[in-house]
């Protein structure tokens, strides 16, 4: 006796190919969704870290500096690579590069003779940098009062190259949304919020995402003397 051997039907076929595409893209999107979601949180934390470790590198300057060499820029303002309105601003102090130097300091006094000038600036370029740059202007030191001819125009550039006579320059962060400094005449305390920002991946529909990530910090400044 004979038994017919019978084969899947092309219906058959079509719907189980149906059925098994469907399961690939269900898996698929679900690993790039979890994929996506794991880079997000891994630029999240990288913004983050950067913030607070930029914030935390103005810490020492400014803790020890003299207000009345302080000098602050605000008031600058560009638009972002977000297209928002975003300030960028910036100051100088003196500073000094070896405290433990007894000819640093008067020894009849205990002033301190600071040797330099520091620059701490946020360009205008829509992902703008935090650049911190160093100055010996003429006469030389000793140093006392605010950094003379600090302005926007001639120690804040977009390139920092081109602002004359740094002795040193570096970039401490990219990324830069907001950076923004306050001074307290009262309590001689500076108040310094630094916000980064980075374009991260797309949602369903093609929505830009960004990822943001903002440090704020406030330092008073041990060497102001009474009702500096």
């Amino acid at each position: 006796m004979r038994r017919s051997r019978r084969g899947f039907s092309l219906l058959e076929v079509v719907m189980a190919m149906v059925l098994l595409s469907v399961g690939l893209w269900v898996t698929f999107s679900l690993f790039d969704n979890g994929s996506r979601a794991f880079r997000l949180g891994d630029a999240k934390n990288a913004l983050t870290s950067d913030a607070r470790r930029s914030i935390l590198a103005l810490v020492p300057a400014l803790r020890v500096a003299d207000s009345d060499t302080l000098d602050i820029v605000d008031g600058r303002s560009c638009t972002s690579a977000g297209g928002q309105g975003v300030q960028r601003h910036g100051y100088a102090l003196a500073t000094l590069s070896r405290w433990d130097d007894p000819a640093n300091f008067n020894p009849d006094t205990a002033d301190i003779r600071w040797d330099s000038y520091r620059v701490v600036y946020a360009d205008l370029l829509p992902q703008g940098a935090l650049i911190s740059q160093d100055y010996r202007p003429a006469p030389g030191p000793p140093y006392a009062g605010p950094l003379l001819g600090f302005s926007e125009a001639t120690h804040m550039a977009n390139d920092p190259g081109l602002n004359a006579a740094a002795v040193s320059s570096k970039v401490i962060c990219q990324s830069v949304d907001d950076f923004q400094v306050a001074y307290d005449a009262e309590t001689q305390t500076v108040q310094v919020t630094l916000r980064l920002a980075a374009r991260g991946g797309k949602k369903v529909g093609g929505r830009q995402m960004n990822e943001r990530s903002e440090a704020s910090i406030l330092v008073r400044l041990e060497n102001s003397g009474p009702g500096s």
